[in-house]
């Protein structure tokens, strides 16, 4: 049973079999989520007034960049002030964005437990290696052609195995966590169809459902053991081709978080290879936005589905790759402010028109034979002077393979972090590299709480 097997694992995995680049790359992706949602509690200050009353902030739980909660509220708030944004971390095998529920939901039990930061860190890896071995099994077909979003399906396993690894659970009870865990997997991707905020609140519902799944299971109800491939288990109910040998291959020896790609543009990530490349070959033709006549992205019908050039609302705009590139041959990067100014600018709207997506045959052929390849597409710009320059690309910044500079993260921190004094920054990011020699991650939380400079 792979249910079985992997808690077995997890059981036996202890912070000294972690590997220095694993660990590494565990805080790297701790400092990511962390300045998201610090940036994304500001973005959603009101909502969160009129979520959290003044009794709320009697609890001894944090809400990154705003205050305090009671545990169940705070977990999923975290999640979706790191999510907001679109920000987050993501793993283009995998798909979706395992940060936005790995990071809050470690964070916030293992202040709630009074976890020590090395098991924290211990768990939170696991929670990558259930998400990434999960989502690349049912991937690409769950998103792609079922509408599953992995924030969803694959995260609520992963805030389970976080919380079981946490609260010490034996195997059975792990085991059926992790079964009544997956029994409530969802996550759909619907909120495409009119820019509405379930995107959001998607990651939010997954960590607090997997972390009362280990509540649920130590109190003594039980789960079924072959919620992941049994006949109506998660990978018969989200993929019409998944592969389940991925959740146990290599276990113990290649580790899912290494495939983690960082963002640096505030919109979906299946277009941010495009942006990239729009943005390079102006550079390199020294375009001006009025020498611009045309551009055609050829590529797949995946990506053809971005091809709203009307977004009425913020997560519409995010979507929308016409939209999201024209900001970006404005401003060189997409932000939240940029965003928002443009749904307001008819000069961008009249931009985002010139703008085309088009199917092609060759290469939608080519991303089905190389599906780790699915960002591929042609860019092709052509002047007012009737020449055309193009580019092909199939990797975005921020890949493994073509990581952002450690210029271009400590710009996005920059940005996100602009309500915290440098003195506290520097304080968090200080901890955080330190991460598993803190005393306790309560001393990290502390200094998360206020959302104002001091």
């Amino acid at each position: 049973m792979l249910t079985r097997k992997f808690s077995n694992y997890a059981l036996s995995f202890q912070f000294e079999d972690i590997p220095k680049n694993i660990l590494t790359r565990a805080k790297s992706c701790i400092l990511d989520n962390i300045f998201n949602a610090i940036g994304g509690s500001e973005f959603l200050r009101e909502k969160l007034c009129n979520v959290f009353s003044k009794s709320d902030m009697q609890s001894k739980s944090t809400i990154i960049g705003f205050g305090l909660g009671k545990m169940e509220k705070v977990v999923f708030f975290n999640s979706v002030v790191s999510r907001v944004l679109d920000l987050d971390d993501g793993h283009r095998l995998a798909m979706g964005h395992p940060g936005t529920v790995i990071i809050p939901s470690t964070i916030t039990l293992s202040e709630y437990l009074n976890i020590k930061p090395e098991e924290a860190i211990t768990a939170l890896i696991l929670g990558y290696e259930i998400y990434v071995r999960l989502g690349s099994a049912i991937n690409p077909s769950s998103y792609m052609d079922r509408g599953y979003d992995s924030t969803g399906t694959c995260g609520i396993m992963a805030s389970c195995i976080i919380a079981c690894k946490m609260m010490r659970l034996d195997l059975n009870k792990t085991v059926n966590a992790l079964g009544i865990a997956g029994s409530q997997a969802s996550g759909l991707n619907e909120y495409f169809a009119n820019g509405s905020m379930p995107k959001i609140l998607c990651p939010g519902w997954a960590s607090i459902i997997g972390i009362n799944s280990a509540f649920l299971s130590k109190a003594g109800f039980t789960g079924p053991e072959t919620i992941i491939e049994g006949k109506k288990g998660i990978c018969q109910l989200v993929s019409n081709k998944f592969d389940t040998s991925k959740l146990l291959d290599k276990l113990g020896y290649e580790f899912g978080i290494m495939g983690v790609y960082f963002k640096q543009h505030a919109c979906m990530r299946r277009f941010h290879s495009v942006i990239d490349t729009v943005i390079d070959i102006i550079s390199k033709a020294n375009l001006s936005e009025d020498q611009i006549k045309q551009i055609i992205i050829r590529s797949t019908t995946f990506l053809k589905q971005s091809e709203n050039h009307y977004p009425k609302s913020l997560i519409d705009a995010q979507a929308s790759i016409p939209f999201s590139v024209a900001i970006a041959i404005r401003k060189g990067q997409i932000t939240i402010k940029s965003l928002f100014s443009g749904l307001a600018d008819s000069s961008l709207l009249r931009l985002a028109k010139k703008i085309r997506v088009i199917v092609d045959i060759d290469l939608e052929k080519y991303v089905k034979e190389n599906p780790v390849e699915w960002y591929t597409a042609l860019v092709e710009i052509k002047n007012m002077k009737g020449l055309t320059y193009s580019q092909r690309v199939t990797l975005a910044k921020g890949e493994p393979e073509n990581p952002l500079t450690s210029s271009d993260l400590e710009k996005k921190y920059s940005l996100l972090g602009q309500n915290f004094s440098e003195k506290k920054i520097k304080e968090i990011k200080t901890m955080i590299k330190n991460f598993e020699e803190i005393d306790s991650v309560t001393l990290l939380t502390e200094k998360l709480r206020p959302n104002f400079k001091s």
